[in-house]
């Protein structure tokens, strides 16, 4: 016999794992972040959708790793240097995504990868809790069926 608690326990967890599979980013890399140069002493930082974020800071190196400039990208995506003295840039949008491009280099964009890890673990987890609560439930079911 079903008691109206397991039935509600149930409940509860189809609506736990409906809420964390759904409040997961998908997909976790759905894009990355690039740095385009527009003409000397511009770039343009941009996400490979062409959309951008104002929040993205902006890093300048000389040709000896010296940081030389720190800024945000205008309204528009661009971000305007010194170019006498600029060799490499670093974008970093504070959410996982940074690119490094040097002048004479092709850029490279990263994603944290720690994400992937946490998102897994909260499903891994959420799981868990759930198969705890059907055991308990069986185990309650049989106890009353003796």
């Amino acid at each position: 016999m079903i008691t109206v608690t397991a039935i509600n326990e149930k409940r509860l967890i189809i609506s736990l794992l409906f809420f964390f599979v759904l409040s997961l980013p998908s997909p976790i890399y759905a894009h990355k972040l690039l740095i385009e140069q527009v003409e000397t002493g511009i770039i343009k930082v941009m996400y490979d959708d062409g959309s951008f974020s104002t929040r993205t800071s902006v890093t300048v190196f000389d040709d000896k790793g010296v940081e030389i400039e720190v800024g945000s990208l205008d309204s528009n995506g661009y971000f305007y240097y010194d170019d006498k003295q600029a060799f490499s840039f670093v974008a970093e949008d504070g959410m996982g995504h940074r690119s490094e491009w040097r002048i004479d280099k092709e850029m490279v964009s990263e994603s944290n990868r720690h994400r992937l890890l946490i998102a897994l673990a909260v499903v891994f987890i959420s799981v868990l809790i759930a198969v705890y609560f059907s055991i308990k439930t069986k185990i309650k079911k049989n106890q009353l069926s003796s």
